[in-house]
C-alpha cells in the first residue's frame, strides 16, 4: 500500500514537472513567434544610417513589432544557435543590419526580419541626374524625392574628409557625381549619397580611354572644362569641337566667355533664378567664375558632366577654331569660326 501511495507521488511530480516545462517550452517558444501571425497590413521601419542591432531591436519592440527584444537580441548576439531554431532557414554569414526603409508587419517573425535586413531588402527610389546638374540641383531632387535633405547633402559635398578621401583637390564635389540613374534608400545618409555617386564616377571614367592615367590637378582640369563643354553642347559630335575652342582661346590667353559661366554665377553662387536671357550687366559681375572678366578655366567645376563632355575635353578635336554659335536652336547644332569677323558676319546672318 505504501509502495502503490510512494508510486502515485511520483508519478504525479512527474506529471508536474513534464507540465511545466511544456510550459515553459511553449511561453520560450511564443517569444520566437509572430505578435500577430494573422496580420496582413504593412507599416514602414527606419533603420537610420549608422544604427545598430541594439537599437534597431529596441525601436521594433517600442513599435510593437516583436514580442521580445531579449531572446531577439540574444540570436544576434550568439547567430551560432539560430539553426537550432530555425533548422531549415539558412542565413547570411554576417548579420549587418543595413540602413533603410523596410515594409514590415506583425505577422514577421524574428528570421523574417532579420533576412530582410541583413540583405537589404528596403524601399528604394529611382532618381536620374542628368548630365549638367550642379550639386544644388542634385540636393533639391533628392529632397523632392524624400531621400535626404538638402542642405544635408550640399554639406557632404563640402566634406573635407570626404575629398581627401578621393584625392579631389577642390573644395567640392561639384564635377564628381556622375550622371546616372541610381537606386537609393528611401531615407538615406547624405555622406553616402555622395560616395555612390564618386564611386560611380571614377568607376566610369576608367571606361573612357582618353581619361586613362588623368589624376590630381590634371584631372581637375579636365573636370572643370567638361563641365563648360557639358553646359555648351546639344550634338554630341560637336563636344570635341567645342572643347577645341575653349582650348585653343586658353592657349592664346583669350576670355573663354561661355555665357554657361554666367547662368553658374547668378544661379549657383548669388542663390538667383535661372535667366531666361542675359544682359551686359550679368557679364560684368565680378566673380572669379566669370569668364568674360577673368582668362583660363573657372576655379572649379560649373556642374556635374557626363562622358561625352569628359571624353571630349580630355581629347579636343584639332581646330583653329576661336568662336561658336548656334545655327539651329532646335537641333543645338553650332556654327564654328576662326576669326571675329567671320563670328559676327555669322551672328548678322543667323539672327536676320
Amino acid at each position: 500500500m505504501k509502495n502503490k501511495k510512494t508510486k502515485i507521488i511520483i508519478l504525479s511530480i512527474l506529471c508536474a514537472l513534464i507540465l511545466i516545462a511544456a510550459v515553459c517550452i511553449s511561453v520560450f517558444l511564443l517569444q520566437f513567434a509572430p505578435v500577430d501571425k494573422n496580420e496582413k497590413e504593412t507599416v514602414r521601419f527606419e533603420i537610420p544610417y549608422g544604427s545598430n542591432a541594439h537599437e534597431v531591436i529596441n525601436s521594433l519592440y517600442e513599435k510593437g513589432l516583436i514580442r521580445n527584444k531579449k531572446f531577439f537580441y540574444y540570436l544576434i548576439l550568439r547567430p551560432q544557435y539560430l539553426k537550432y531554431v530555425y533548422p531549415k532557414i539558412e542565413f547570411p554569414k554576417k548579420l549587418d543590419f543595413k540602413s533603410g526603409v523596410y515594409n514590415v508587419n506583425k505577422s514577421m517573425s524574428y528570421s523574417d526580419f532579420i533576412l530582410k535586413f541583413a540583405n537589404g531588402d528596403s524601399e528604394y527610389v529611382v532618381i536620374t541626374v542628368a548630365e549638367g546638374l550642379t550639386i544644388k540641383k542634385i540636393g533639391t531632387l533628392l529632397e523632392e524625392k524624400g531621400i535626404c535633405k538638402k542642405d544635408d547633402f550640399v554639406a557632404a559635398c563640402h566634406d573635407p574628409e570626404l575629398l581627401n578621401i578621393y584625392d579631389i583637390p577642390a573644395d567640392s564635389f561639384e564635377g564628381y557625381l556622375f550622371p546616372d540613374t541610381y537606386n537609393l534608400d528611401a531615407i538615406m545618409n547624405a555622406k553616402l549619397i555622395v560616395q555612390i555617386m564618386a564611386d560611380n564616377f571614377f568607376n566610369k571614367i576608367k571606361e573612357i580611354s582618353e581619361l586613362e592615367g588623368k589624376k590630381g590637378k590634371e584631372l581637375n582640369d579636365i573636370v572643370i572644362l567638361a563641365s563648360i563643354v557639358e553646359r555648351e553642347y546639344k550634338v554630341d559630335e560637336e563636344a570635341p569641337i567645342i572643347a577645341s575652342v575653349f582650348t585653343n582661346r586658353i592657349k592664346h590667353k583669350i576670355g573663354l566667355y561661355s555665357c554657361a559661366t554666367i547662368e553658374y554665377i547668378i544661379t549657383e553662387i548669388l542663390d538667383k533664378p535661372h535667366p531666361t536671357r542675359l544682359f551686359d550687366k550679368d557679364l560684368k559681375i565680378d566673380n572669379p567664375y566669370n569668364t568674360y572678366m577673368y582668362q583660363g578655366l573657372t576655379p572649379g567645376p560649373i556642374c556635374n558632366p557626363g562622358a561625352v563632355a569628359l571624353a571630349a575635353s580630355a581629347k579636343p578635336a584639332k581646330t583653329e577654331f576661336y568662336y561658336f554659335q548656334v545655327v539651329d536652336p532646335s537641333s543645338g547644332k553650332h556654327v564654328f569660326t576662326k576669326t571675329f569677323g567671320e563670328h559676327i558676319t555669322n551672328h548678322t546672318l543667323i539672327t536676320k
